[in-house]
């Protein structure tokens, strides 16, 4: 019996009653040796040869001194071929070298391996077929539908004006109803309502016009105490499409405010302060504070890209906007309004630079994208872009959700 593709017989090595395929194999004094030789010298434990194969034929290579090595009487300076019969004297013990015994087992080994490749092939092969199917088409109305659970349609309810109370805690000075106000927001795999703040907050949107005397009484207030003595909070109401609701105070949202524009709109006399975080002379930073999210107890369907893939995000990249809409119906359903898109530009002044078909109340909702077959959300829908008659739109990077910039 040969090697498959082999000209020489297979042989093992026979010692102290084990046999031993004569493939790779280390003689030795200790305990790493496959062939372990008492020591009976005064020296350390050596490693004294190794068999292997060399142009396909089992060779001896000596490694060491430290036991005198011959093959049938013949001493083996530095290595030697092996064959069936031949005695390797290692010192005073013997290895003898027999015909192998495994050779229909290592024939099948074969055969399952060539198979094993085969079918590994084929997977590689119907894998990529998928993988690039899903890469031209991106992703497309229909794929938000593993996700329709975790979006969900926001209405704002109440709007309260509260005064710090001097020991930590704040009271109530007046409430406006805004059940008008609406928008999307969604639930995450890893425990996240998110939103755009300007859903969360609708005094932060330009074209509020129920809140702007108290965000600036708030703001000129707080400004002139240098401390916040004022502040607005709002009741929100959150449905999916299966009638779900959950409920949320922005006192308990995290949002990042860092990135805020305070500009005076007012005289120097009489400065009307305002806070802002709409695209003004180009200061696209504030745009990025745009985003709200709340810690729930459950998590959604909705993942989130981390920065590495947003990064990898190239302009004409396949977009998906899913807002939601409230229908006014007998059983006041929520349904969703998935519109496709295209990626315009990569992190653009570190927004998403995209074209845009969604309705204000969209504002909030995931946009997603296929990436490696995977539909993750790459952004939260911001705003559109009234500069370029509305065909072009802006959303926040997910990444602005990630404490540090880290996932």
């Amino acid at each position: 019996m040969q090697w498959p593709g082999r000209t020489f017989p297979m042989i093992d090595l026979l010692y102290a009653g084990r046999r031993f395929p004569a493939d790779h194999l280390l003689i030795g004094q200790g305990s790493d040796a496959d062939i372990r030789i008492p020591n009976a010298s005064a020296f350390e434990d050596e490693r004294i040869a190794l068999v292997c194969q060399v142009e396909n034929r089992p060779c001896l290579l000596v490694l060491g001194p430290a036991e005198p090595v011959s093959v049938s009487g013949t001493a083996v300076p530095s290595f030697c071929f092996l064959q069936e019969g031949d005695v390797v004297q290692v010192g005073a013990e013997e290895i003898r070298c027999v015909r192998s015994e495994s050779a229909d087992r290592v024939k099948l080994l074969q055969r399952f391996r060539v198979l094993a490749a085969v079918l590994f092939l084929l997977a590689l092969v119907v894998l990529g077929a998928w993988g690039l199917a899903s890469f031209l088409r991106g992703v497309a109305p229909g794929d938000e539908k593993s996700l329709a659970a975790s979006v969900y349609n926001i209405r704002v309810g109440y709007v309260l004006l509260q005064a710090s109370d001097g020991a930590g805690g704040y009271r109530t000075l007046d409430s406006l109803l805004a059940d008008s106000h609406v928008g999307t927001g969604f639930l995450t795999t890893d425990g996240r309502f998110v939103t755009a703040r300007h859903v969360a907050e609708p005094w932060m949107n330009p074209a509020d016009t129920l809140f702007p005397e108290w965000a600036a009484l708030v703001e000129n207030t707080n400004r002139a105490a240098e401390k916040e003595v004022l502040r607005m909070i709002t009741r929100l109401k959150a449905v999916n499409v299966e009638g779900k609701e959950l409920t949320f105070s922005t006192d308990e949202a995290r949002i990042d405010r860092s990135r805020d524009r305070v500009f005076n709109a007012g005289t120097r006399t009489e400065p009307r302060w305002k806070r802002s975080i709409s695209i003004v002379f180009n200061d696209f930073s504030c745009a990025l504070g745009d985003c709200a999210w709340f810690p729930v107890a459950e998590k959604g369907q909705v993942r989130l890209a981390d920065a590495a893939r947003i990064r990898r995000l190239q302009a004409g990249e396949p977009l998906l906007f899913v807002g939601s809409q409230r229908v006014h119906d007998s059983q006041d359903r929520v349904v969703l309004s998935p519109t496709e898109g295209r990626l315009k530009a990569g992190l653009d002044n570190g927004c998403l630079f995209h074209s845009s078909r969604f309705d204000p109340g969209d504002s909030g909702g995931p946009v997603l994208a296929r990436i490696r077959g995977r539909v993750l959300a790459v952004g939260i829908i911001s705003r559109k872009d009234a500069d370029r008659k509305e065909t072009s739109g802006w959303s926040v990077p997910v990444t602005e959700l990630y404490a540090d910039g880290k996932e």
